[in-house]
């Protein structure tokens, strides 16, 4: 039940806005690169088996910051997706994280443009939940549920704070907008799990929802 629940909302939440709508270790100074790869790996092989989809994980080209350079940027840089990471001075561990989702136009339902659209909502959430630092990718999932429901009651705008990171999330007119921005020194798995991120006990949703990022 919870593998189709779970399917299930990975498909409403990645397409129907347009219509309608483990413990860590403490103290946590913040998700290293190496980390957030891997989880986002992880992440696309979850959401591959619980949607039957076929996604493979995209490369982020890395280059040095060009102002200061101890610091790394990854990149992903697309018409509908975009995802740029800035480590801190160490070249490890993430000081901000801002991933981008366009709607394109020309988008209608079942057409090449809509579904190459739903691809890049599956990436989205896979990197979104990479920067959770849990290590089952099911908790990991619950923050694209709470930045969803978060988004549509705030009317496009959603705050919160996950561990040494403010997640700041605006959506205005066909792009969505998540920032991670590093903002503490540490913190410990009590302040992580602070905010609607479900427990690990908690079940998830079983209705379809009716919001998305965009």
């Amino acid at each position: 039940m919870r593998k189709r629940a779970v399917a299930v909302s990975l498909l409403s939440l990645a397409l129907s806005g347009f219509w309608g709508g483990g413990a860590t270790a403490a103290p946590y100074t913040g998700q290293s690169y190496d980390t957030f790869s891997r989880y986002y790996k992880e992440n696309i092989s979850f959401i591959n088996d619980n949607d039957n989809r076929h996604l493979l994980p995209l490369a982020l080209a890395k280059s040095v910051d060009p102002l200061e350079n101890t610091r790394i940027l990854y990149s992903l840089i697309g018409d509908t997706l975009h995802a740029e990471i800035i480590t801190g001075d160490d070249g490890s561990t993430i000081d901000s994280c801002c991933i981008t989702l366009t709607a394109p136009s020309g988008m209608e339902y079942g057409n090449a443009v809509y579904n190459d659209f739903a691809i890049s909502g599956y990436q989205s959430y896979a990197l979104l939940m990479a920067m959770h630092p849990d290590l089952d990718p099911v908790r990991r999932y619950a923050l694209v549920t709470d930045v969803v429901t978060g988004m549509a009651e705030g009317d496009g705008q959603y705050q919160r704070q996950l561990g040494v990171y403010t997640l700041s999330c605006v959506r205005m007119d066909n792009v969505a907008e998540l920032r991670f921005q590093k903002n503490q020194a540490e913190n410990t798995e009590e302040a992580i799990e602070e905010g609607s991120v479900p427990r690990e006990d908690t079940p998830l949703p079983e209705e379809d929802p009716e919001v998305s990022l965009l």
